[in-house]
């Protein structure tokens, strides 16, 4: 039987500018299972980055409910911050490396408010894994696009997240780098990683399990295999 990783229950986002009220997301509702790579897809400004925001537990929803594993999150007192480190990793169309650092400790990172032992091995064996076991001690202004990339997806893995969270991770990326970087996901969700991908591009949401289709903060349609 299959686990529900994330259930998003009339999922809601309003914001208020002057006297005027803006929608963002409106009674959004969907359930992941776990292990499964999932697109969002959609154009720009209909709502994804928003709706990866909420599941990343970086902004809270106006109304709705939200579980992801065995939490519920919406209107509960959590410390959203040590569950983030621990259940998600983000992964940015932008990469957002700290420029002063290079591969090794941007990845190590997001660990270091846990004072964990070890980081460091982590970090080296994770930039291994995505091929760049010989960029360690390069800084991101000495690294290609796809290659800053990867340190991103080696970075979001540190924790060892649950759920990966992906904001249009190939939009900067060639279309050969963009393959790469779909495989790569592609064997993390072997290995029983969940993975949501927000996208404009149908060739990635081809890559998917299934997809989401988000238009003007609407969920129109959900196409499953």
């Amino acid at each position: 039987m299959e686990k529900t990783i994330i259930h998003a229950e009339q999922i809601s986002k309003s914001y208020q500018i002057a006297e005027r009220e803006i929608t963002v997301l409106q009674d959004i509702s969907f359930e992941i299972e776990e292990g499964s790579m999932v697109a969002l897809l959609g154009p720009s400004g209909s709502g994804k980055t928003t709706l990866l925001n909420i599941l990343g537990l970086i902004t809270e929803p106006t109304t709705g409910n939200l579980r992801l594993s065995e939490y519920d999150i919406a209107g509960k007192k959590l410390d959203r911050n040590k569950l983030r480190r621990s259940l998600i990793g983000y992964i940015f169309q932008q990469f957002h490396l700290l420029p002063q650092f290079n591969a090794l400790q941007n990845v190590c990172l997001p660990l270091v408010p846990e004072r964990q032992s070890n980081v460091e091995v982590r970090a080296a064996e994770l930039l291994e894994r995505v091929g760049l076991d010989h960029r360690l001690t390069h800084l991101p202004s000495e690294l290609s696009g796809g290659e800053q990339q990867r340190v991103a997806i080696a970075r979001a893995l540190i924790g060892r997240p649950k759920i990966l969270l992906c904001d249009e991770p190939t939009g900067n990326l060639d279309t050969g780098t963009r393959d790469s970087i779909l495989e790569l996901l592609s064997k993390l969700k072997e290995e029983g990683l969940s993975i949501i991908i927000a996208t404009h591009d149908v060739e990635v949401a081809n890559r998917c399990n299934y997809t989401l289709v988000i238009r003007d903060g609407h969920l129109i349609r959900e196409d499953k295999d």
